[in-house]
């Protein structure tokens, strides 16, 4: 008896698991926090459900805001999807949304926030009714109620779902359970589990079934191209790289995934290629009626094939790196989605599928990107067909010593964060009171105590003191006292910004300091905004009530003065910089009354 694993070559196989993890730990680090945590939205998002929203005030419940209109009142609350959602993911990844409530707290409809999901998908979602399936319900009805999820677009869709029915269970004080997004026997699963039986048929016993061989292949093409859209792709694979496969599509493409790496992986034969992808059984079909087909020439093989692995190697560079590029236009598949697909998708699948009817499966063979990674698992000698102008296993080598090289590179030098224009900082600067829940790293505060004392001050005398606050008891002590500093209960950290009278000028120029420590808070807000944080101060001197909270709660001597209380976080977004620039209040030459 044969041995299944004999004559095979692991090699090529071990270097693409090896460019997989370091893509994996790349963007699953032991503590991950890609912005994602906690979204944003913003007073012009909120115009799409409330036209008179003028403003957003955050509340004690995380994820809650209140709209706000011209005049402060509350017209209705934004409920924005949570850091338990970040595990939802869609296509291309977690698809945060924001929920409004009405006055009466009944569903107003559903935001789309910033994602890295296909547009193609998306829009599918968006010309259907989805958004507006839990409109005028109230949260606990909302969850209770079942949505189907968009067919074409299944992935992206029951991510919203179930980022929708995520968002508001945290706000219904109840347990209620989740309806799943997608049903576990649903009529699309049914049927890719019955069409993907056919082709596992059809790869054991192609000889008994050469007859109905065309037929399976009609059904990939008709089922599991244009009803589910349910293949893989470049994009699908590194979306799920970058955030995980979500749970929900084990019992589908998921499986498919593993089927495409476990049986070439057991008998050395392709089989989603050959057996599965809808648009290689499209081109099957074709090719079945034509006769005239030539070979390809030997350079336009390995031109074509060199093309495809600088293809797959830009691709990692850019999930190394951390890029977001939306890859669906990268190969034909999405123009089974023909109701939104791009032109250029359009394009790219019927020129190859014209150049079939003269090259066999000329995609497949020649460019097909997804094909030559789930090929390495076949383990083969001479790396299969078309191996272009470099082979896989040098190929692969060449990737990991640029990624070694970009690694060890960026760990010894993180250039600092925000080298933005000083005019640019100085007019996006903005009071920011609402912060996500990521700390604010010692090395920030050193920056901003860095800028503060690059301030000018009066015969550089210097009597500024700072007192760096982080523990979360003082900050909520700060808080709970200060009339104004209620932002300081969710803040990072916070500097007060203190004047040393020891170090004070004399005499009648002794109350220059408050004058220099406010340029020092001044260079620190404005170091805030440049380094990408947000921050407001919270004034103390001159009113005696607040000096003497914030001398007894930080201990600070009778010869130290505080002057402002600086709270510092990760802004979520909310506030917007103030255009403040009037010509009325200027005055050249000399006073001009008006």
């Amino acid at each position: 008896m044969r041995h299944p694993f004999r004559d095979r070559d692991f090699r090529p196989l071990l270097l693409l698991v090896a460019l997989l993890g370091v893509v994996w730990l790349r963007h699953h680090p032991r503590e991950r926090d890609d912005g994602l945590g906690q979204a944003t939205v913003s007073v012009g998002q909120a115009l799409d459900l409330f036209p008179e929203a003028a403003a957003l005030a955050a509340t004690e419940d995380q994820g809650r805001f209140a709209v706000l209109d011209a005049a402060g009142g509350e017209i209705g609350v934004l409920l924005v999807s949570g850091p338990d959602t970040r595990r939802v993911t869609g296509y291309g990844g977690p698809t945060p949304v924001a929920v409004g409530l009405d006055a009466d707290g009944a569903v107003l409809g559903v935001l789309l926030l910033d994602n890295h999901e296909s547009e193609d998908y998306l829009q599918d979602v968006l010309d259907s009714p989805l958004l507006e399936s839990w409109n005028g319900l109230s949260p606990a009805a909302a969850l209770r109620k079942p949505v189907d999820a968009v067919s074409g677009a299944t992935m992206s869709s029951s991510a919203i779902i179930e980022t929708v029915q995520l968002t508001l269970q945290a706000q219904v004080a109840e347990p209620l359970a989740v309806a799943r997004p997608i049903r576990l026997l649903s009529l699309g699963r049914v049927a890719l589990w019955l069409v993907l039986l056919a082709d596992l048929a059809l790869f054991f016993f192609a000889k008994r079934l050469h007859r109905i061989r065309h037929l399976i292949l009609a059904m990939n093409v008709v089922v599991v191209g244009f009803w589910l859209t349910d293949m893989l792709s470049l994009a699908l694979l590194g979306g799920w790289l970058q955030h995980g496969i979500p749970a929900r599509a084990w019992l589908g493409v998921g499986a498919v995934l593993l089927l495409a790496v476990l049986l070439p992986l057991c008998t050395g034969r392709d089989f989603y290629c050959t057996c599965v992808c809808p648009y290689g059984s499209f081109q099957d079909l074709l090719g079945r009626w034509h006769r005239f087909h030539q070979r390809a020439p030997k350079w336009l093989v390995s031109f074509l094939c060199s093309v495809r692995g600088l293809l797959l190697g830009l691709v990692w560079l850019g999930l190394v790196a951390g890029a977001t590029v939306d890859l669906t236009g990268a190969e034909p598949f999405a123009a089974f989605h023909w109701r939104v697909a791009g032109a250029g998708v359009l394009v790219l699948a019927g020129v190859f599928l014209l150049l079939t009817l003269f090259i066999p499966r000329a995609w497949c063979r020649l460019l097909c990107p997804t094909g030559r990674l789930l090929r390495v698992a076949r383990c083969s000698r001479g790396g299969g067909d078309g191996a272009g102008w470099v082979s896989f296993g040098p190929y692969c080598v060449c990737l990991l010593a640029v990624a070694a090289g970009w690694l060890a590179w960026t760990s010894a030098y993180v250039p600092a964060k925000g080298g933005a224009d000083v005019l640019e900082v100085i007019h996006s600067r903005r009071s920011v009171r609402n912060y996500t829940d990521e700390p604010v790293t010692p090395e920030q505060l050193e920056t901003l105590l860095r800028a503060g004392m690059a301030a000018p001050t009066a015969r550089n005398t210097q009597p500024w003191a700072f007192v760096v606050v982080t523990e979360r008891e003082r900050l909520s002590a700060l808080a709970e006292q200060l009339p104004y500093g209620k932002m300081l209960a969710k803040a990072g950290a916070a500097i007060v910004v203190c004047g040393d009278m020891e170090r004070a000028m004399p005499g009648v120029a002794r109350d220059m300091w408050v004058l220099d420590c406010t340029a020092a808070s001044q260079n620190i807000l404005l170091a805030a905004e440049g380094i990408g944080l947000g921050a407001v101060w919270v004034g103390i001197h001159p009113i005696p009530e607040n000096i003497a909270t914030v001398r007894r709660l930080l201990d600070l001597p009778e010869t130290v003065h505080p002057l402002n209380v600086i709270s510092i976080g990760h802004p979520l977004g909310f506030e917007q910089p103030k255009r403040k620039y009037d010509e009325r209040k200027i005055h050249r030459e000399a006073w001009r009354a008006e």
